[in-house]
């Protein structure tokens, strides 16, 4: 699966530019998208390094809170591990080996 990272054009210097999306600056190319087309100011999807499409601010925001849910969601699922359980419970399966 891929995905793609909104982010905010900060500085423009085409064919490069440096992004920022919660506090992380990026540098990134811009070429695929026309120079005409982008300005400082500008949210754009970044993919592997590259601009790959110009999306509105409302947009931007959309999908930062789509992958906020996500990420709840998976923290939600993810079990907390007891290391010392976990470790007694590895243990015993090798006792309960042996008596086989």
């Amino acid at each position: 699966m891929c995905i793609a990272v909104p982010m905010k054009i900060i500085k423009l210097d085409y064919p490069l530019a440096i992004a920022e999306a919660k506090g992380v600056k990026r540098e990134i190319g811009v070429n695929l998208i026309p120079e005409k087309e982008l300005k400082e100011g500008d949210y754009v999807l970044v993919h592997v390094g590259y601009a790959i499409q110009k999306i509105s601010e409302e947009e931007f925001k959309e999908i930062w809170k789509a992958y906020e849910e996500i990420e709840a969601a998976l923290e939600e699922q993810t079990p907390t591990v007891d290391m010392d359980t976990l470790m007694k419970e590895y243990k015993k399966s090798f006792s309960n080996e042996d008596k086989k």
